[in-house]
């Protein structure tokens, strides 16, 4: 059993002995699944839609080599450079190394589950740089040190009272508040003064305008 493995499971039985986290985690999958019923009842064929969603999803994993190697084409042409990493070290090393060359001393991200994975924000900060997530989950998760609840709601499951408090005690914030606006707005003006002196930044990528187009046509 790898160590990423254990951790999940001492994080999980953890949470589970939580009450808050009991009383959330009962709420929130009949919320997902409203919201799944509304969504495929915005499709005519709900059924075909479903279909050709997963046939799109076959056809791309047969076709991964090929399709990486469009896409490559494709940015090259718009003026983007490629790399290719063996791993996630080389990954992380060239990353680490670019940002060197530009001289950046700290790097703002947006949400990306890949450099979750390969974990970029421990190899930059051991190579002396700073990392500032400009999701809002993303960044209430990283104060906190704790890796992300959810792949679309990284901290759904944190009250908005421990929200508070972090920010305040990291002087986000000039007084605790639990009006969300208001905190929203306090990270915004904090990442403000790291968006004036950037000089690089990470962002994930992802591409689903081919599957929007054939699904909303079933």
């Amino acid at each position: 059993m790898g160590s990423s493995t254990r951790l999940f499971i001492e994080k999980a039985r953890k949470e589970m002995a939580n009450p808050m986290t009991q009383a959330f985690l009962s709420i929130l999958p009949p919320g997902f699944a409203v919201m799944r019923q509304m969504s495929m009842a915005s499709f005519p064929d709900p059924a075909a839609a479903i279909g050709l969603s997963r046939s799109i999803r076959r056809e791309s994993v047969a076709r991964l080599p090929e399709i990486l190697e469009e896409f490559e084409s494709n940015a090259i042409k718009n003026g983007a450079k490629i790399f290719w990493a063996k791993d996630s070290q080389a990954a992380n090393e060239y990353i680490l190394n670019l940002c060197r060359e530009k001289g950046a001393g700290f790097i703002t991200k947006g949400k990306s589950m890949v450099t979750e994975e390969i974990g970029l924000n421990s190899a930059l900060a051991e190579g002396g740089i700073e990392t500032f997530e400009t999701d809002l989950g993303e960044f209430i998760i990283q104060q906190l040190k704790r890796p992300p609840f959810h792949i679309v709601g990284p901290a759904i499951n944190i009250p908005v009272s421990e929200i508070s408090g972090l920010f305040f005690e990291k002087g986000i914030i000039d007084k605790p508040t639990d009006d969300a606006i208001t905190l929203g707005k306090a990270v915004r003006t904090h990442l403000r003064d790291r968006f004036r002196n950037l000089k690089a930044g990470i962002t994930g990528v992802k591409h689903g305008g081919r599957f929007k187009r054939l699904i909303h046509q079933c």
